[in-house]
């Protein structure tokens, strides 16, 4: 494995939401960057795909 990155949705015990994010040692901020646009660019792109399909 070259490097991870994990993005979490987080409910506290209050109630409030948040995110959080992991990522592998070693992984720089410009490939975590990278790597958060390549799945955002996945995700806008499936969204798209799905909403021309109907």
């Amino acid at each position: 494995m070259a490097g991870a990155l994990v993005l979490l949705k987080v409910i506290d015990t209050d109630g409030d939401t948040r995110l959080s994010l992991a990522h592998s040692d070693g992984l720089g901020w410009i490939e975590r960057a990278g790597m958060l646009r390549v799945a955002e660019t996945i995700e806008t792109g499936a969204a798209w795909q799905s909403a021309g399909d109907g």
